[in-house]
C-alpha cells in the first residue's frame, strides 16, 4: 500500500508519497490543480494508495480531485495534529512528510466528510450569509454618517431600501 499525504496551498502543494516499508516514492512540489495531483498519481507505482489531506480552508478542491483520481483521500482533523504547527521547524515538506508517517501508522485523526452536494448547499448558504451581513453593515453606515452630520432624514422606515 502507498501512504500520500497532501500540504496543499493555494497555488502550490507539497506530496509525500511512503511504501508499507517507509521508503519515500515521491517527495515533489506540485501545482494545486486536478493536473497536479493527477501527475502524483501518474508517478507512483501501481498499487493501492490511501491519501490525506488536512483541513484547512481550501480542503475541497485536493480532496475532490483525490477521490476522481480514485487515490482513497481522508480528511486530517487540524485541531488534533496541531503538534505538527508546533514544532520548531515548519515547512511544507515536514508537515507532508509528518502526515504521511502518520497515515502509514494508522494515527491520523479524520474528520467528517459530507458530501459534495452538501458541501455545494453549505458555501451558498455562508456566501448568502456574507451578502445579508454586507447589506446590514451597508445600511448602519449609512445611518451612521446621517447621524453624525445632523441630517433630518425623510420619514421613512427604510432609508436604504425605497
Amino acid at each position: 500500500m502507498i501512504h500520500l499525504a497532501i500540504d496543499h496551498g493555494k497555488k502550490k502543494s507539497h506530496a509525500v508519497a511512503l511504501s508499507d516499508s517507509g521508503e519515500i516514492l515521491f517527495d515533489q512540489e506540485v501545482p494545486t490543480t486536478f493536473e497536479g495531483m493527477a501527475s502524483i498519481k501518474a508517478a507512483l507505482p501501481p498499487g493501492e494508495v490511501h491519501s490525506v489531506v488536512e483541513a484547512s480552508w481550501n480542503w475541497g478542491k485536493v480532496y475532490d480531485s483525490l477521490e476522481e483520481l480514485g487515490l482513497n483521500p481522508k480528511l486530517a482533523n487540524t485541531i488534533k495534529t496541531r503538534y505538527i504547527a508546533e514544532s520548531f521547524t515548519k515547512t511544507d515538506r515536514i508537515d507532508a512528510t509528518t502526515h504521511a508517517i502518520m497515515l502509514r501508522a494508522g494515527i491520523t485523526p479524520l474528520v467528517h466528510v459530507p458530501s459534495k452536494e452538501t458541501r455545494d448547499h453549505k458555501n451558498l448558504l455562508r456566501h448568502r450569509f456574507w451578502l445579508v451581513h454586507l447589506q446590514v453593515m451597508i445600511k448602519n453606515r449609512v445611518h451612521s454618517i446621517i447621524d453624525r452630520n445632523h441630517i433630518e432624514p425623510p420619514k421613512r422606515t427604510d432609508l436604504v431600501g425605497g
